[in-house]
């Protein structure tokens, strides 16, 4: 299993990020109706690989997504809270339409392993926030 060693992660450095699972979730209605019920709308495995760029309190990331989209540079950056040892967090709070969406990177450096979380404030067409989580082996 890829992996990261103490000293692997500083400033500056690229790695790539091979997708192992992604999940999304939402509610099933317009936030209307009284009994909500929430939906996992699709777990799967994950296709996708990250490009990710650690530089001073920033993380840069690209998708293979993106770049299949016609992207040529690097999706809004993350800032990071945490860079120790062991692990590396990074963190984005940016408005969105219609409001306000979060991001947060988690990387545990010793086993390359990393979550990338997406919490949606609404989803289009519906009012209720919704939530991705992407799994990540990193080398």
């Amino acid at each position: 299993m890829p992996y990261f060693s103490i000293s692997l992660a500083h400033y500056g450095d690229s790695y790539t990020c091979k997708g192992l699972l992604h999940s999304f979730a939402s509610t099933n209605n317009d936030g209307i109706q009284k009994d909500k019920k929430v939906s996992v709308d699709s777990t799967t495995k994950d296709l996708d690989t990250l490009s990710i760029r650690i530089d001073g309190d920033q993380l840069h990331f690209l998708t293979q997504a993106s770049v299949a989209a016609g992207s040529t540079g690097d999706e809004r950056p993350l800032k990071i809270i945490e860079n120790s040892n062991d692990h590396m967090v990074a963190v984005d709070i940016y408005p969105a339409f219609p409001d306000q969406n979060i991001d947060t990177f988690n990387l545990n450096k010793k086993t390359g392993m990393a979550v990338w979380n997406r919490t949606l404030t609404t989803l289009l067409g519906v009012s209720d926030p919704a939530g991705e989580t992407e799994y990540f082996s990193c080398y």
